[in-house]
């Protein structure tokens, strides 16, 4: 019974600072004052679950690469794929974003803007 009401106080405590670090995020400006804007791309609908029946939980469609002309956004078979592709969109009008499937790659511990770092010689 005390771990349970242990495990209740940590979450308790955990959204709070959560909450207010994002009142923090919310409440900040640049240097000249002016708010940033701030765009909501959901997380997807569903659980994750790799091509081979892994389940991952949510995931993110933040962890993109900005290429040349097109924008490479993580998906995951998932109603939100269109959703979060269609905002990412907007972000960026002179270029195409291209969804790829990601689920077994998320699985493994990496991203799309991951996997397209430095390459040691």
């Amino acid at each position: 019974m005390l771990f349970g009401k242990l495990k209740s106080l940590i979450a308790f405590i955990l959204r709070n600072r959560i909450q207010n670090d994002v009142n923090t995020l919310y409440a900040a400006t640049t240097k000249n004052n002016t708010a940033y804007n701030f765009v909501k791309v959901p997380l997807t609908k569903n659980d994750v679950v790799t091509t081979y029946g892994k389940n991952l939980g949510k995931a993110s469609y933040i962890n993109y690469y900005i290429a040349d002309n097109r924008v490479l956004v993580p998906n995951y078979n998932d109603p939100n794929d269109a959703i979060a592709n269609a905002i990412i969109q907007k972000l960026y009008p002179g270029k195409k974003v291209v969804g790829i499937d990601c689920r077994n790659l998320f699985a493994n511990g990496g991203m799309v803007h991951c996997v397209t770092q430095q390459q040691p010689l």
